[in-house]
């Protein structure tokens, strides 16, 4: 992959690896979008790196997702890198109560979302 002139985006790229990313990619002339959950994450980030472009999703919601595919595809359609990110880890034991809702979160986030954002 050239690493410049690129445009690409990271999801989960406010923070951690993510945002890490986002400097590298800045620094080699690309354009980056980052989308995450968090908007006040992504506003940290965009006022470290003004040229950042941001877009608050939450890809562990359907709706969600099919709203980032069609923002990217009227704004965003030269496109051409994805790199997925974002990725959650619950805590949890068979016995919780929660346990089949946190087990489907983590499988949607972590190995749906990606599947689908690769479409992209």
């Amino acid at each position: 992959m050239k690493l410049a002139n690129n445009k690409i985006l990271i999801t989960g790229g406010a923070t951690g690896i993510g945002l890490g990313l986002t400097e590298r990619f800045i620094r080699e002339n690309n354009t980056v979008i980052i989308c995450g959950r968090r908007e006040s994450a992504l506003k940290e980030a965009a006022e470290k790196f003004p040229s950042v472009i941001t877009k608050t999703c939450d890809l562990s919601i359907e709706a969600e997702r099919i709203e980032l595919y069609n923002w990217i595809s009227k704004n965003h359609s030269d496109l051409n890198v994805l790199v997925n990110n974002a990725g959650i880890q619950n805590w949890m034991n068979v016995s919780d109560s929660d346990f089949y809702q946190k087990a489907n979160d983590e499988i949607i986030t972590n190995v749906v979302a990606p599947i689908l954002c690769a479409i992209f």
